[in-house]
């Protein structure tokens, strides 16, 4: 009779926060079904570093393309939606040094602004000054360093269309 009504007050205990109905990965609901077919277009480039619209852009295709909710489109009139947006920021700074003051480390960091709009031009999800950042080692050789800044600078962009995803998946 003990064991029951230990086991009885467990399931009490439990019930209440199992039936919560959170749940942590988003799914899109808040998407309307009807966009399946998504256009990504060029991000404007405003800053002076070449070909960082072309990650972003690259970032953000390949992580609609893995997030299986969309396909991708290849031209804005057979889209049901556009992403488009624009980077505003990009800066580099040192993070750490060896004890000659010689710089080993930097850190570069990047924003832009997003929007998401239906084939009617109504945005369903935007958002400004997005930013992120991602460290580098700076070598002796001034080509590996460019190397391991341009591999950075991917990776950012991977990280921030990922994330930029999950946002406009779960309607944040």
């Amino acid at each position: 009779m003990k064991q029951h009504v230990s086991i009885l007050l467990t399931l009490l205990l439990i019930l209440p926060v199992s039936g919560c109905g959170y749940r942590f990965a988003p799914a899109g609901e808040t998407m309307d079904r009807k966009i399946k077919a998504v256009y990504i277009d060029t991000f404007r480039n405003h800053t002076s570093e070449a070909q960082v619209e072309n990650y972003v852009r690259n970032a953000f295709i390949n992580q609609f393309i893995r997030g299986n909710r969309f396909k991708s489109a290849d031209e804005k009139e057979t889209s049901d939606a556009v992403l488009s947006g624009k980077i505003t920021g990009l800066s580099t700074s040192h993070v750490s040094y060896e004890k000659n003051d010689t710089a080993r480390e930097d850190t570069i960091s990047l924003s832009f602004d997003v929007e998401f709009r239906d084939s009617e031009g109504t945005i369903l999800w935007a958002k400004k000054s997005l930013s992120g950042r991602e460290a580098y080692r700076i070598d002796d050789n001034p080509t590996i360093t460019g190397k391991n800044r341009k591999e950075a600078l991917r990776k950012l962009s991977r990280d921030m269309a990922e994330k930029t995803y999950r946002d406009i998946m779960s309607g944040f």
